[in-house]
């Protein structure tokens, strides 16, 4: 919905809002049809799953397992996987590796998302391949992506300016935090890199805006996630400068060389220490 309402009128996304329609026959309104039936995931954090209208807990899943195989097919969300490779993504290191094992943690996955429906499978089969019925599910991970798109993508400040905030405020911590599979870290390091990615830009914007404090709020939020990117001091340095906080400029600078120095054994460019020697003259 949030696509269609900015204009992203594709092939895709018309299928999926038909499919979100179907759900609800007779209903009027789309959204209604969302907000209803859609099972709403929360992966930006701790894995949360709200179906029916409540939060799901470890007593609706039985087994630790079927909550994961349910965020293991979410991570995949765009692929159909064979069930191989389910069971290696799962049970490599478990004695209970056999077919009875997925399936039971499967049929577990299914009554916890179902509720009083019976029929809705939420997970797809075919030919030996499993998918996710992904039109049945709004996922935290989607809505932030398509947020940090848009930003990109448009075409005044403004506008670039709220999607950013749209897409950091749904960024509530690392992807699916808790779990420490494998297949769970590359997608974790890339929403991480665009969440960085989106607070830098955003400091950028806002200074272009003159909203210097929010600029400086974001990068430092960005710091605490990569507090060796020197990039990011010298945006930090340009926004204290911009909000005539003098001292702050000098502060900074001797916080990234200590850190340089202590973790990289580097000095800051040259670059860096001729804009800090510049910006200091100038606010003298």
């Amino acid at each position: 919905e949030a696509l269609r309402d900015a204009g992203e009128d594709t092939p895709f996304v018309r299928r999926v809002l038909d499919s979100l329609q179907e759900l609800d026959s007779g209903s009027a309104s789309p959204s209604i049809s969302v907000s209803r039936k859609a099972i709403l995931v929360r992966t930006l954090g701790n894995f949360r799953i709200l179906a029916n209208g409540r939060e799901l807990t470890q007593e609706d899943w039985v087994s630790t397992k079927a909550r994961d195989l349910l965020a293991y097919f979410v991570t995949f969300r765009n692929e159909r996987v064979p069930i191989d490779r389910v069971f290696d993504a799962l049970w490599r290191d478990s004695a209970s590796r056999g077919k009875m094992a997925f399936h039971t943690a499967l049929s577990r996955l299914r009554r916890a998302l179902r509720g009083k429906e019976k029929t809705l499978k939420y997970i797809l089969v075919e030919a030996g391949e499993y998918w996710l019925d992904s039109a049945r599910f709004s996922i935290d991970a989607d809505e932030f992506g398509a947020a940090f798109m848009q930003a990109r993508a448009a075409k005044t400040k403004e506008a670039a300016e709220s999607w950013y905030l749209k897409g950091i405020s749904l960024y509530q911590g690392e992807y699916l935090s808790g779990l420490y599979y494998d297949w769970v870290f590359p997608e974790r390091r890339r929403l991480a890199r665009n969440f960085l990615d989106s607070l830098s830009a955003l400091a950028e914007v806002s200074l272009a805006l003159g909203k210097y404090e929010q600029a400086i709020d974001a990068l430092q939020r960005a710091l605490e996630l990569d507090p060796l990117a020197e990039k990011l001091y010298v945006q930090l340095i340009h926004a204290y400068a911009q909000n005539g906080e003098r001292t702050k400029i000098a502060q900074t600078y001797q916080t990234l060389e200590e850190r340089l120095r202590a973790e990289l054994g580097i000095q800051p460019t040259r670059s860096t220490k001729a804009l800090v020697q510049r910006l200091l003259n100038e606010n003298a």
